[in-house]
């Protein structure tokens, strides 16, 4: 619990209120709650099927492209002095070696996102390129967990210097 710094992307600082496992890699953070989901925050510029990606537009564009995705835009709010885009999405995508999950990735990384079967995304356009942060969930009673630390997430959070 409290402030955390991390220096992924051009660096992030957020509050939490209680204590999470944060996993940090070289372009993302996941930030985990005991069950089954987390919020997630990432730079990407790559989508799965190795379109770039630094506008909102292009975002919606590469989830309209996969058929097992379903993103709906359900609004806009202010996170960290920009305007962020949030979309619900639901994944139907069954895993397996002849169907690998939709992706957003970091040209030059070894990281990626995966979509999670359901979530909300706010996705933004900085000077660094763009952020997106998650809220994730891989049974229902996740949901409302998820929402909960993504929200405090998106109050507090700071992106770059």
């Amino acid at each position: 619990a409290g402030t955390v710094t991390l220096p992924i992307g051009p660096g992030v600082t957020f509050e939490i209120s209680e204590p999470h496992f944060v996993f940090q890699g070289e372009f993302k953070a996941n930030v985990f709650l005991d069950g089954p989901g987390e919020s997630d925050i990432f730079f990407p510029d790559e989508a799965f099927d190795g379109a770039s990606i630094a506008t909102v537009d292009e975002v919606l564009g590469a989830l309209e492209r996969d058929a097992t995705i379903t993103a709906s835009v359900v609004g806009t709010r202010d996170v960290a002095g920009f305007e962020a885009t949030e979309i619900d999405i639901t994944n139907s995508t069954e895993f397996g070696p002849d169907r690998p999950p939709p992706t957003f990735l970091r040209s030059g990384t070894d990281e990626d996102w995966i979509a999670p079967p359901e979530g909300t995304l706010w996705v933004m356009e900085t000077p660094d390129g763009l952020a997106v942060i998650t809220a994730e969930w891989f049974e229902p009673s996740a949901m409302e967990p998820a929402l909960a630390l993504s929200a405090e997430i998106l109050d507090s959070i700071v992106i770059g210097g």
